[in-house]
């Protein structure tokens, strides 16, 4: 669950945390000792312990977070805004890994609101972006919000429909936010020779990729896994 909060009391070793301020809080708790810790990737940390997960996160009336877990919400939030902005944090942290360049072609697969925001903020960086979800009413909402060109994977011209979005050519990137086996194993038939596919959504269970398409197209597959404190801040 993504939430903000106010500060209703301090701990004796505070030392910038104030007493009504609102923050959004980062659900991730390193150990800071691991390889990922060592290098500054603390959203990726071998023994990570989440806020709502592995202890009590946002439905609790009260919660005790670490002072490094905050983040200050800028005045211009309103409280839902701030709420989501660890969610706008994921989307941000997959764009920058998948280095998304002005005039990229990007196909965004899921329109949840991991996915919306990521197809946002890759058309605020100058891509050109389309995005892919089996719900007419998710495709209607980022027609309408975002202003970007809406696909249907189940349809049988998915892939027609795809290229018709960038001049005739498959997409530079994906980034596929569904968490779905089928989604994530067909990701790398949007992709043109020398794309890329993000993982943001995460699927519970082995996936199977076509190695020929993989290996000829030169591939390049990567993760994204939650959001760095940069990120959060980023989103303010």
């Amino acid at each position: 669950m993504k939430f903000a909060a106010w500060r209703k009391c301090l701990g004796k070793s505070c030392s910038t945390a104030k007493v009504g301020q609102r923050y959004s809080v980062i659900p991730c708790i390193p150990c800071g000792a691991c390889a990922a810790c060592r290098e500054g990737k603390t959203n990726c940390c071998e023994n990570v312990s989440l806020y709502g997960v592995h202890q009590d996160g946002g439905f609790s009336e009260y919660l005790a977070v670490r002072e490094q877990n905050l983040v200050e919400l800028s005045d211009n939030l309103t409280d839902s805004a701030g709420a989501l902005v660890e969610c706008f944090a994921i989307s941000a942290h997959a764009v920058r890994r998948a280095d998304v360049k002005p005039q990229q072609n990007i196909v965004v697969v899921g329109a949840g609101p991991i996915g919306l925001a990521a197809a946002a903020i890759a058309k605020a960086k100058g891509a050109r972006v389309a995005v892919a979800d089996i719900d007419a009413e998710r495709r209607r909402l980022v027609a309408e919000k975002v202003g970007v060109a809406t696909l249907d994977p189940s349809s049988d011209g998915y892939i027609d429909a795809l290229k018709a979005c960038f001049s005739g050519e498959l997409a530079g990137t994906v980034l596929d936010a569904t968490g779905n086996k089928s989604s994530m194993s067909r990701a790398v038939d949007l992709i043109r020779h020398g794309g890329k596919i993000v993982f943001i959504g995460l699927y519970i269970g082995e996936l199977v990729i076509d190695d020929p398409t993989f290996h000829k197209k030169e591939t390049t597959l990567l993760s994204s896994r939650n959001a760095t404190r940069e990120r959060l801040r980023m989103c303010h």
